[in-house]
Parts: structure tokens; sequence; C-alpha cells
């Protein structure tokens, strides 16, 4: 259990909060193998990411009902989310 996993666990879910790790990734070239038209109209494209950037931070996730979320099901009462650290770009990570 990481201490992370720890104060969301022992401490902040009766406070109604959570900290979690948030990622984004930005897809900065992508080669593209198929394209297939689906039945409803959209497309579906395959493909493969050549190069990606991905970006972590901190955040406070609120007003969560206790003992909810362990597994990505979140309950929420009203949702409110705050970033506490700054966007970081991870180096080296690979697609």
């Amino acid at each position: 259990m990481t201490k992370l996993e720890f104060a969301n666990k022992f401490f902040f879910q009766w406070l109604f909060i959570r900290l979690a790790r948030c990622e984004q990734n930005y897809i900065l070239q992508f080669d593209i193998n198929s394209v297939n038209m689906m039945p409803d109209g959209s497309a579906s494209v395959g493909g493969q990411v050549k190069e990606n950037q991905v970006y972590q931070w901190y955040c406070i996730m609120g007003f969560i009902l206790p003992l909810s979320g362990w597994s990505n099901d979140y309950i929420y009462l009203w949702k409110f989310t705050k970033r506490i650290t700054s966007k970081k770009l991870i180096p080296n990570h690979k697609p």
C-alpha cells in the first residue's frame, strides 16, 4: 500500500475527499493503418501511436461518499476537483 492509498483509505475518505494522481496524454504522431466505416455512419480508425507526451499532476477530488470509489466507481454527493500541483511532463514515456 502506497502512502497515497493509506492516506485516502484511513484519513481523507472520512473528510469526503480523495487525493488522486491525474494524467493527460497528448498524441503528437499517429500512423493510420486502416479506416473502417461503422453501420451507424461513424468511422473507426486503427493505427499506432508513434510519439506522445504524458503530463501528470495531483488533485483533490471532493464530496465523495465514504467507502465508495475503490474500483473507480465513485459516488459523488456533488463533484469538486482542484489541482494542487502543477502539470509536469513525464520524460521518456513510451506509448
